[in-house]
């Protein structure tokens, strides 16, 4: 749980990189971003979690409870600089914050430095933020990435390939029954 903020739901990460099946095996998922601090459900990124994984996840006939349970979330995407505080610029809505609606997001900066994970460090795999750099004038037009030893950087071109933590949020009226959110113990939600 990252967040409850009262308005939308609460807030969760999913405990480690998502993963897909290659050849009868299943393999960490690898993404480019797309387009330059845009997160968008139409490209890159953000459309492969809001078509494939919300179709993987959420999609099977049986699971409308499930898509009920989830709302169409605003996510905002703040730029971040080097030196910045995460918990600050990229967990809080900045007045030129970017904003777009969808059903599944990406952790965030301020996220990654918040939570501790069982399996979000996985050796030489990183994954894609919802945060990006416009601030130095060495690496400007580059995405955020939090690393295999759960630290972050900004350093990443838009068509390198990463991959993703998903987030979503869950509708106000869905209650944590039990678990702990890790991928041993998940969460046994109540709605």
């Amino acid at each position: 749980v990252v967040d409850t903020n009262g308005i939308e739901g609460t807030k969760l990460i999913y405990d480690g990189y998502y993963m897909v099946e290659n050849d009868g095996k299943e393999t960490l998922a690898e993404v480019e971003y797309g387009t330059f601090g845009k997160f968008s459900t139409t490209e890159g990124v953000g459309k492969f979690l809001n078509t494939t994984v919300y179709n993987d996840l959420f999609g099977g006939s049986n699971q409308s409870k499930e898509r009920n349970a989830l709302v169409n979330a605003e996510w905002f995407i703040n730029t971040m600089s080097k030196g910045d505080d995460a918990r600050e610029t990229s967990l809080r809505r900045q007045s030129n914050s970017q904003t777009v609606n969808a059903y599944i997001g990406l952790i965030s900066v301020g996220d990654q430095m918040s939570v501790d994970s069982s399996t979000g460090r996985v050796k030489g795999f990183t994954s894609w933020t919802i945060n990006y750099n416009e601030k130095s004038e060495e690496f400007t037009g580059r995405q955020w990435y939090t690393t295999w030893g759960g630290t972050s950087d900004y350093k990443s071109r838009l068509t390198d390939v990463r991959g993703v933590r998903p987030v979503i949020v869950l509708n106000n009226n869905v209650k944590i029954a039990g678990g702990k959110g890790t991928y041993e113990e998940p969460y046994k939600l109540n709605y």
